[in-house]
């Protein structure tokens, strides 16, 4: 009984943990889409492929840099490990 009692608490202390972190940012964050009316604020990206000897890895780089060009507020930093 007294396992149960604490296998409990301790699950609804990690329930309550988790939901304040999951907790809204009044002010707005780049990251959350909201710039708060800044709109020149750019949100960096880092890509990091294994490698870009690879057509796999070009294509996954080629798909980031796409993405990024669509989005005037992303800018994309690629670098890969070198071979």
């Amino acid at each position: 009984m007294r396992k149960r009692r604490l296998t409990a608490c301790a699950v609804m202390a990690a329930g309550a943990i988790l939901m304040a972190g999951c907790g809204g940012d009044e002010g707005g964050s780049a990251a959350s889409g909201d710039s708060g009316g800044g709109g020149d604020k750019k949100v960096k990206v880092g890509f990091v492929p294994k490698s870009l000897e690879s057509a796999f890895w070009n294509a996954t780089k080629d798909g980031a840099a796409a993405a990024a060009e669509a989005d005037p507020n992303i800018e994309l930093m690629v670098d890969a490990a070198a071979s």
